[in-house]
């Protein structure tokens, strides 16, 4: 059924509306297109497909199991689940290929506005993109987890031919394939800002990540790590002139090139990456590619890097910088990209991405930690996860030390979960965060967050 969004409104009874956040709010709710909402025993491609349906629109997917392979028809749609900030909600939104085919399909000419948010990705099984498809293409795909999926040729999780996808916060785990377990990229420009990819096979190259014959790749903030191959266990660049930043490649094993392969008359550059056994930027072995500085080769020394289940490269690993790490204040803050997954929902675009995996602030200083990195304090560290403390300050939502009119966006874009009192609590805390008498939020709210959850 299809239902116009509601927008959130003020009772100028109730409160007395500060000037400034009246005009936040009323930029932070631009008019919506309409929404559809498709529960279980619904068919989401049916959603996809109904005349109704327009550029612009979102579709929510109710929590729950989808059995179906989906295709956006080169529509500028939003296919979400209820709350992709919140990793519960993502882990509980699957929709599973049940071996039928690539699970997502977008080869009809999507652009960024054809967004796919929140969901788990299982269960596929196609000759290239397992997972999911691009072809000639540049999708955006924020907070997704692929995991489970196999290709027969390339990309288990992912296969991009031709097109530039921009991948944010999104975890590649136990994905298999020929080429690139994780992922592959040929002749194309795509932009992993803040990924996982963990525990993927390659039978040939590329256990994690495989950029291969043109196009300018960028891996940014991600963490490559237990996965294998037949050569390059963790990464393979052949011919592909791919950029590395912030990165980590840790802990990957193959028959040949455990950690990087490296092969062409165009190899990759890294920069400011932690890589295992390139030497580091001191003593960088050209095998691995081009050296661009401020790169190390050191235990990144992971919170937990085998999880409760004791295997490493499954879903339930913290990979998180351990409070002696290495990597952290390590990164380059000019390589931070840009927030064209609107993390922070305040419609900037071109604002450096504001938060990590976590959804804490993407900059945070550790003061027990020498800035090792590049830019100025606070500096970024290696990895897609900040290694800093939650806020103490219950309604800064975003963590930078003051409740102001990005905290209410974010509280606003939360839709399903907002109440009246939420706006209330907020706006009473409104201002830097040390003021006395802000007190905890009630129970249930506040703290409970993606953005605010204990380490």
């Amino acid at each position: 059924m299809r239902e116009r969004a509601a927008r959130p409104y003020a009772d100028r009874s109730a409160f007395t509306w500060t000037t400034t956040a009246l005009l936040a709010a009323m930029l932070a709710a631009p008019a919506r297109a309409d929404v559809v909402t498709v529960v279980p025993g619904e068919s989401i491609q049916d959603a996809i497909d109904a005349p109704g349906t327009v550029d612009g629109d979102e579709i929510v997917i109710a929590p729950g199991v989808y059995r179906e392979t989906i295709d956006f028809g080169g529509r500028a749609i939003t296919v979400r689940s209820i709350a992709p900030d919140d990793p519960a909600v993502v882990a509980r939104t699957v929709i599973d290929g049940d071996g039928a085919g690539p699970v997502i399909t977008c080869t009809g000419g999507e652009g960024p506005d054809s967004r796919l948010a929140g969901l788990t990705i299982r269960g596929g099984v196609g000759l290239s993109g397992g997972g999911m498809l691009v072809e000639l293409s540049a999708p955006t795909v924020v907070r997704c987890t692929f995991v489970d999926n196999e290709a027969v040729f390339e990309g288990g999780g992912m296969f991009c031919l031709a097109g530039n996808p921009s991948v944010i916060d999104c975890r590649f785990v136990g994905n298999r394939a020929f080429y690139g377990g994780g992922i592959s990229v040929i002749d194309a420009s795509p932009r992993f800002v803040d990924c996982v990819f963990a525990g993927n096979e390659a039978v040939a190259t590329g256990g994690g990540v495989d950029f291969f014959n043109g196009g300018a790749p960028r891996l940014a903030g991600c963490v490559v790590t237990a996965n294998t191959a037949g050569d390059g266990g963790g990464l393979s660049c052949e011919d592909a002139g791919a950029t590395i930043y912030n990165t980590i490649v840790s802990a990957n094993a193959a028959d040949l090139n455990a950690s990087v392969r490296v092969a062409g008359t165009v190899v990759g550059t890294f920069q400011y990456s932690d890589v295992a056994g390139s030497g580091g930027s001191a003593e960088w072995d050209p095998a691995f590619g081009s050296d661009g500085g401020g790169n190390i080769d050191v235990d990144p020394r992971f919170t937990d890097a085998a999880g409760a289940d004791g295997v490493a490269g499954t879903l339930d690993d913290d990979l998180r910088p351990a409070p002696d790490s290495p990597v952290i204040d390590a990164g380059r803050n000019d390589a931070i990209q840009a927030d064209f997954g609107d993390l922070d929902g305040d419609g900037d675009l071109a604002e450096p991405t504001p938060l990590d995996l976590d959804g804490r602030p993407r900059r945070a200083d550790v003061a027990a930690t020498p800035d090792t990195g590049s830019g100025a304090s606070p500096l970024v560290d290696m990895g897609p996860y900040e290694a800093a403390a939650a806020s103490t300050c219950p309604w800064d939502l975003t963590g930078d030390g003051r409740v102001d009119g990005r905290d209410l966006v974010m509280l606003l874009r939360r839709g399903h979960e907002l109440d009246f009192v939420d706006l209330l609590e907020l706006l009473a805390a409104w201002g830097p965060c040390d003021r006395e008498g802000l007190g905890p939020p009630r129970r249930g709210h506040g703290p409970k967050r993606r953005w605010q959850r204990r380490r």
